[in-house]
């Protein structure tokens, strides 16, 4: 029976819901659109030429060298004429608003990217460069809808739309509805012929057959990772194009007057291209990941979960250096993005594959699911190892302004990375649970079980330390944006619970010594405590909005929503723990 929401160990739950409902800023969806509202000349959205200049070229070293969608010369070429005309001609001749439409999109792509030291120098800050970038997104979304049905289908008006559904998704405007923009991208790159091998025709020029197969998979990977995000089975197979990737090739190597391609590259060689490239080695296997995953009659085949999962692993080891090893001291912010990026994108389908095993067969003692629960640790703990960052910089009581305290991924604010850090850390808290269970038998006293005992205390306080983490990540979340306070509450319940437990058992998590006498908290006690957590950090949020941005070193995380049909099932197998 469904409990009185008005009972007394739910009013801090319901305190937080009211607070938030008063501190949570419209957002640009609140803004009336209609039909006939006056489109705003995207002449008049242009920042100044310093502020632009600056967030395009950020967008085109770090987004643009993972989802190609430009030919970076060309389109810086056409970037300074317009500006060196002097915007004293209208914005209203088509190739120019395309032009516009295309540079307003990565502005807005590149705001959430931008550290607070040039933001100055550009004349600008994080808050209002924040409601601008909405803005320039109503306005392009605005200016899509005006055009003719047949217009849209031209490559210039498709890179637009991608752009746009890039930008949703950066800066977390309607990002959940990303989903629909991307199965109508699909469709219409497939009446637009991009699915097919470009060489097959034969007046096809080659700069054109290269940013129709970049765009292909850019269009392809949109709707892969919507797939995965909002559990919607893939709009296309593989069987349903033959578009071979790119080439790796720098943008300078060819132009739109090239008779033929220069030589490729080696996979070795980081190019613009080669993340698209290295990506596409795994399309297939990712393609079928989600495909087996969000089918409507799930039914978890062991071989074949197996199969996919070395399939994936051994992309991934097959991957350059510069995409899967740790950076150097030479490392580049563009190698960064990119590791980073491609780094999130292996494991979050690794996580996804075997996240349906942990969770239907956590407590079955077999070797199969034994494996699935060893790959869900490794890829949860991989996809937190992105905030270890975040922890060093955090621990610094004087972060000096500018500094970088996330890595470039994880400043996205939604849409494509939602809830995979919750997800990772969620499934930590699972393997800790179940590690509780696994250790109710203690091991004969000896130098080797001591030395067993010792690995196993590390491990768990490697594995407490991800949450935590994950813990600063989202109360940063919640503090700064009044974003994220469901997932922060539930993440905070179960580490206070496991915590507890640790603290209390016969291994304390914090070392050697006699077994803490702190009683043991249950999830019904945690309950009110992270809600009164929650609740303090909203209340801190009109003070943080009126605070110098550059004093806040975290103020550059995204925002992330739980999906909802997996809280119960997490929270479900603790509840059961405890009875």
């Amino acid at each position: 029976m469904k409990e009185n929401p008005s009972a007394s160990r739910f009013q801090e739950y319901l305190s937080v819901k009211r607070h938030k409902r008063c501190r949570r800023p419209a957002t640009a969806h609140c803004v009336q659109s209609s039909s006939g509202q006056q489109k705003a000349r995207f002449v008049d959205l242009l920042p100044s030429r310093q502020l632009a200049d600056f967030l395009v070229n950020l967008y085109l070293s770090t987004y643009e060298t993972t989802f190609r969608v430009v030919h970076v010369p060309s389109f810086l070429q056409e970037w300074t004429t317009f500006w060196n005309s002097g915007l004293e001609f209208s914005d209203r001749s088509c190739a120019t608003e395309i032009l516009l439409a295309k540079a307003l999109t990565m502005m807005a792509c590149a705001s959430c990217l931008a550290d607070d030291t040039s933001l100055v120098a550009a004349g600008s800050d994080r808050t209002s460069l924040s409601q601008i970038s909405h803005n320039w997104l109503q306005a392009v979304a605005l200016w899509l809808g005006s055009i003719p049905e047949h217009a849209r289908l031209n490559l210039h008006v498709m890179q637009v739309k991608c752009l746009l559904v890039t930008a949703r998704q950066a800066i977390a405007w309607d990002g959940d509805l990303v989903g629909v923009m991307a199965g109508s991208l699909i469709r219409e790159a497939v009446m637009m012929g991009l699915h097919r091998d470009p060489t097959l025709s034969p007046n096809m020029t080659p700069y054109w057959a290269e940013i129709r197969k970049r765009l292909w998979l850019t269009v392809v990977e949109i709707e892969l990772q919507a797939s995965l995000h909002l559990g919607i089975p893939l709009a296309l197979s593989w069987e349903d194009f033959d578009c071979p990737p790119p080439s790796n090739v720098e943008d300078n190597d060819f132009s739109f007057s090239s008779t033929s391609m220069a030589p490729e590259r080696g996979i070795s060689i980081l190019t613009k291209t080669t993340f698209q490239i290295v990506l596409a080695q795994s399309l297939r296997v990712r393609m079928e990941i989600a495909r087996l995953i969000n089918r409507a009659r799930l039914a978890l085949n062991p071989n074949e979960i197996m199969s996919l999962s070395d399939s994936l692993a051994r992309s991934l080891a097959e991957a350059p250096a510069q995409l899967r090893d740790d950076p150097g001291s030479d490392d580049t912010s563009k190698n960064a993005f990119q590791r980073s990026f491609y780094l999130f994108l292996m494991w979050r389908s690794m996580l996804a594959l075997h996240r349906p095993v942990l969770l239907n067969h956590a407590d079955v003692e077999k070797e199969i699911y034994s494996v699935s629960r060893i790959n869900c640790v490794q890829a949860s703990v991989a996809l937190l190892a992105q905030l270890e960052f975040l922890s060093e910089i955090s621990a610094d009581m004087s972060p000096r302004p500018g500094d970088i305290v996330l890595p470039h991924v994880l400043r996205l604010k939604g849409g494509l990375f939602q809830d995979d850090i919750f997800h990772a850390a969620i499934t930590v808290c699972l393997e800790l649970r179940l590690q509780l269970k696994d250790s109710q038998i203690s091991l004969p006293p000896g130098l080797i079980a001591n030395l067993v005992s010792q690995s196993a205390l590390y491990q768990r306080k490697a594995l407490l330390q991800s949450i935590e983490n994950a813990l600063r990540y989202f109360e940063n979340k919640v503090r700064s944006e009044a974003r994220a306070c469901k997932t922060f509450t539930i993440l905070c319940i179960l580490y206070m619970t496991l915590e507890t437990k640790f603290a209390t058992g016969s291994t304390p998590v914090t070392g050697g010594g006699a077994p803490s006498t702190q009683k043991s908290l249950t999830i019904d006690e945690a309950c009110p405590l992270a809600s009164r957590r929650c609740l303090d950090l909203l209340q801190s949020h009109k003070h943080h909005l009126h605070q110098d941005p550059s004093h806040d070193a975290n103020n550059d995380a995204p925002s992330l929503n739980v999906r909802h049909c997996h809280i119960p099932r997490y929270l479900a197998y603790f509840v059961k723990s405890e009875c």
